[in-house]
């Protein structure tokens, strides 16, 4: 997907792969998951997303796993980034919020359910 925006707003190839070799990016990927890539990385990191109890009300949900993502992510430093480890658990923070805020109608949380931990890797 990530590529499709940048092959139709990048006139030139050499602008095109140096912002792919430059950025940091997350790409969510719905029911499927979302992937995460980082300058020297060859694959991306791809985390499934996890079970659902039930899907009540998709809206919100990309807005929470941002959240959720860089709650994680922001507390790590350019180092931690590049720990594979420290950053599938920053993805997986924001699938877990997601699935919080998809099994309730609306699209935010009243509160945080019990078995989230916010944890910031510093």
């Amino acid at each position: 997907a990530l590529e499709r925006v940048l092959d139709q707003g990048l006139a030139s190839s050499a602008a095109r792969q140096n912002l792919l070799q430059t950025v940091r990016r997350v790409v969510t990927l719905g029911a499927l998951g979302a992937e995460y890539w980082a300058p020297g990385m060859d694959e991306p990191l791809s985390v499934a997303t996890p079970a659902t109890a039930m899907v009540v009300d998709t809206n919100g949900a990309g807005d929470a796993f941002a959240a959720g993502f860089l709650a994680h992510d922001l507390g790590l430093d350019r180092t931690q980034r590049q720990d594979p480890t420290l950053m599938r658990q920053a993805l997986l923070m924001g699938h877990r919020l997601a699935r919080a805020v998809v099994e309730q109608p609306g699209p935010r949380l009243a509160t945080l359910p019990a078995d989230l931990e916010l944890n910031f890797a510093r």
